[in-house]
């Protein structure tokens, strides 16, 4: 887990690097990543110049309300699927007015939550200019393991934009 979390330093640095270079505003709405993300852009001083909001929304209830999302629809969905990233993500741009706004929405484990969905399952949105690029992934290991592999395949998705 030492070489991933030195990867994941690397790669911030080129992240912020993107941020500031071309002045985008970042945002994001967070669940299976708990924070983390938020906490890896906000890591280096002067952030704020480029990071706007990071909201952390486990529960359904919370997605909908926080986000304005139709609760039916996340249910409907499940709150773990790529339709409920998207949601959240487009969501996010109408509450931030960010230049990229990012979701992430998984199962970290060790449980899972009765879907049809595996541990480790992890969809990850980025709503950028009124585009929307949405990947799904499959982690496996501890829970700490699937959160960083996460926020390393959000901050890899942010830098090839």
């Amino acid at each position: 887990m030492l070489f991933l979390k030195l990867r994941l330093r690397i790669l911030l640095i080129k992240v912020v690097k993107k941020l500031k270079n071309n002045n985008y505003i970042i945002s994001s709405v967070e669940s299976c990543t708990s924070g983390l993300l938020a906490s890896y852009l906000t890591k280096y001083p002067g952030s704020s110049i480029f990071f706007n909001m990071g909201l952390v929304l486990y529960s359904a209830n919370a997605k909908a309300s926080i986000l304005e999302i139709d609760i039916d629809k996340i249910k409907e969905f499940a709150p773990v699927s790529q339709k409920t990233s998207v949601l959240m993500a487009e969501s996010l741009a109408n509450i931030s007015k960010s230049d990229i706004n990012i979701s992430t929405t998984g199962l970290a484990g060790p449980d899972g939550d009765g879907g049809i969905e595996k541990i480790g399952t992890v969809y990850i949105t980025i709503f950028f200019h009124n585009n929307i690029i949405t990947k799904k992934f499959l982690f496996s290991g501890s829970r700490d393991r699937i959160k960083l592999l996460s926020c390393y395949y959000a901050l890899k998705m942010i830098y090839e934009l």
